[in-house]
């Protein structure tokens, strides 16, 4: 039997920040690339033909948004709710895992989970495909880290394999478009030229 363990921990903008980026996966990084490209292609543009406004200001715009628009959405998200930002538990058992904060508590058994994810500096519990916990790693004792991450492999490892080797087709469909995307807009900054 598993003995239980007891983390008490602080959610922070970075924690927000560094989950949707590794909950995005490749598509964040994705729209991200495009999103310099849209960019790059304003700037080209607007050397090119500097009075033509509509050549370049929505380009830039939309560009930027893509760059930076996922973090500031997270960022406005966090600091706007105050319950992300309270005091959290969490009780970890062979069991299942107990969440609570100052306004509510949850118990959930390991089958409530469907996989799990690391980063850096957090673990992310999946519950359904978009809605996961967050733990970050600082709230583990020393060695408590290891111990969580076996834990995990025993009662998640088999499901987490098996997401982690599958592409949804959303992402084939979001990857095409993009290179497709990526290939018109370098042909048209080489007509510009």
């Amino acid at each position: 039997l598993w003995a239980h363990m007891r983390l008490d921990y602080d959610l922070t903008e970075n924690d927000f920040l560094e989950a949707q980026a590794r909950h995005g996966g490749i598509r964040t990084r994705l729209v991200q690339v495009w999103g310099l490209l849209l960019v790059a292609a304003a700037v080209i543009s607007a050397i090119s033909h500097p009075h033509n406004y509509s050549s370049f200001v929505l380009p830039l715009l939309f560009g930027v948004f893509l760059l930076f628009g996922t973090k500031l959405l997270t960022r406005r998200s966090y600091r706007k709710d105050p319950r992300l930002q309270q005091h959290f538990q969490a009780v970890v058992s062979d069991t299942g895992i107990d969440f609570s904060s100052p306004t509510g508590s949850t118990q959930s058994t390991w089958s409530a989970f469907t996989r799990y994810v690391e980063s850096r500096n957090l673990f992310l519990l999946y519950q359904a495909p978009h809605v996961f916990n967050l733990l970050p790693k600082r709230a583990f004792a020393p060695g408590d880290e290891e111990s969580f991450r076996g834990l995990l492999k025993a009662k998640l490892g088999s499901a987490t394999v098996a997401h982690s080797r599958k592409i949804s087709p959303q992402a084939w469909v979001f990857l095409a478009v993009v290179a497709i995307a990526a290939v018109l807009l370098v042909m048209s900054i080489l007509r510009v030229r």
